[in-house]
């Protein structure tokens, strides 16, 4: 009999994962809470255009990454230039997913089942396999297994039968981090398509200048990203006066005005950086994933690679998937 998959997020690890178990022959359900697929990978809508408010390109990533990124129609190189915070221009090789970001979840879960707009709020074991009610508290359905892929806060709830891995959750503190969307009306005088900066704005990109992209109201889009701790100093700051503080610094960056026709701020409130708050060194031991054999239930996210030094929270998201997959194939394929 098919083996029953339960994931819950769809975020980048989440649609890896399921995308690999269902090429094992695994029957597959992705549960997610937003209405749309990504998590940190989600673009948003620019009038008929879009922007990717996540992750904007891939980079430093190693060859076992760069090679699975390659084998992706969706995937695509993007040469670019970039300025740097002391001003010199580069060309550098990114790859980026086409005609957005969220394409390449879209790709990914292109034959599994897909509940958006499902939150669940409970996962629990019991002898038959693992339950997953919805915030109302229906039964869902009983998985032979089932995976946790939210970010760490939101997994903390999910695993109050694995008390254990709870622990492991509840010790990851992530950091928040502001975005803005810039249409301009008008073409700007600016050379490169990234911009780095100090101050308030870590990095500023053309998103326009991506492959694939194409808008009819705005001659350029760009996804300005404040830095780590301008956003904190920021958390609570409503979207509007964050949209105007980032523009008006981002016009200081360029030292020119820019003529906007549209703005857009959004709040990431588990971004790409997250630290661990433990001085126990057992705590801080590296594993991929999670998996408790006895429960059926597993959790893997760049999060659990969080004290990984220079490994790029998408790498850690695909390491920590893939590795699981493995593990589950074996487990499961033959029981």
């Amino acid at each position: 009999m098919t083996k029953q998959i339960a994931i819950v997020g769809a975020g980048l690890s989440g649609c890896i994962l399921a995308n690999e178990l269902n090429k094992a022959g695994f029957q597959v359900t992705v549960y997610e809470k937003s209405r749309g697929t990504g998590g940190r990978l989600s673009s948003a809508r620019v009038g008929e255009a879009s922007a990717d408010i996540g992750l904007p390109y891939f980079e430093n990533i190693s060859e076992p990454f760069d090679t699975w990124l390659r084998d992706l129609p969706c995937i695509v190189p993007w040469p670019t230039c970039v300025q740097s915070i002391e001003q010199n221009i580069s060309t550098q090789n990114y790859w980026v997913a086409s005609p957005r970001f969220s394409a390449l979840t879209r790709t990914l879960l292109s034959n599994v089942t897909l509940m958006t707009r499902c939150r669940i709020s409970h996962v629990w074991p019991d002898n038959l396999g693992v339950i997953l009610r919805d915030e109302n508290g229906d039964c869902l359905d009983r998985f032979d297994a089932a995976v946790i892929t939210t970010p760490a806060p939101q997994a903390v709830s999910l695993l109050e039968s694995i008390p254990r891995f709870a622990h492991k959750a509840e010790v990851i503190q992530p950091s928040a981090n502001w975005i803005s969307i810039i249409g301009l009306s008008v073409h700007s005088q600016v050379t490169p398509d990234i911009v780095l900066s100090a101050g308030p704005i870590k990095r500023a990109v053309r998103d326009s200048a991506k492959p694939g992209r194409h808008s009819k109201e705005y001659k350029e889009v760009w996804v300005v990203e404040a830095s780590d701790e301008w956003s904190r100093s920021h958390i609570d700051t409503d979207a509007d006066s964050v949209s105007e503080h980032l523009l008006q610094a981002f016009e200081h960056v360029l030292d020119q005005k820019l003529t906007v026709a549209y703005t857009r701020s959004h709040r990431w409130l588990y971004a790409k950086h997250h630290t661990l708050q433990t001085s126990n060194p057992t705590e801080t031991q590296q594993v991929s994933y999670l998996w408790s054999e006895h429960d059926k239930i597993a959790v893997c996210g760049d999060w659990i690679l969080a004290g990984e030094a220079n490994l790029p929270p998408a790498e850690a998201a695909w390491q920590s998937a893939t590795q699981l997959a493995r593990l589950l194939i074996e487990e499961l394929k033959g029981s």
